[in-house]
């Protein structure tokens, strides 16, 4: 980890004109979330996870995703382009990220790393220096619940577990105002 934050030294310094600031992700963007907040601690004040990876992850072992992520790669571009054009805006705003350009390298070559599995997990978890709040989804069909109580023990500094009934994998749209509310209340305490 502090490999990376060597490598990028002016991202959000604390000091430099920049304020910590209050972070988080959901699902993969919660391992980089825990990522981003063990290598650069100073830039970092609070730490929320959203049915974050980094206890478990949906996907297969790192070594299968590097040995597959051509044919990968290839069938999220064809998932792409069938969510970019279908009516639900839930499903569009899903891919909304891969209207980025490159997106697809950049996918490729996170799949040839073999993903976050291998720099995010238990023993990462345990060094995370910031308070931290987990959001899970009660009914989350792709990380399980348990993975929140998970975090919970590992997590140094976990102020609470929030789980957000009747929610699936993402309620931050399923049942967005108790997850805002989780999340303001937390920012702003302390």
């Amino acid at each position: 980890m502090a490999d990376r934050a060597r490598a990028h030294p002016r991202v959000l310094a604390a000091g430099d004109g920049w304020r910590a600031v209050c972070a988080g992700g959901t699902s993969l963007g919660g391992a980089v979330a825990l990522d981003y907040a063990t290598s650069h601690p100073d830039a970092t004040t609070k730490l929320v996870l959203v049915d974050a990876g980094g206890v478990s992850y949906k996907s297969p072992e790192p070594d299968t995703v590097t040995m597959l992520y051509q044919q990968v790669g290839a069938v999220k571009s064809l998932i792409n382009m069938i969510q970019q054009n279908l009516p639900s805006k839930d499903a569009r705003l899903a891919c909304l990220h891969r209207n980025m350009p490159l997106w697809r390298e950049a996918g490729e070559q996170y799949l040839r790393s073999g993903g976050y599995a291998r720099a995010v997990g238990p023993d990462m978890i345990k060094t995370v220096p910031q308070e931290t709040l987990v959001i899970w989804g009660s009914a989350d069909p792709i990380l399980p619940v348990e993975d929140a109580f998970e975090f919970e023990r590992l997590l140094p500094r976990c102020t609470a577990v929030k789980v957000v009934q009747g929610s699936l994998h993402s309620p931050q749209l399923d049942n967005p105002t108790p997850v805002a509310e989780a999340i303001g209340e937390f920012a702003r305490q302390g």
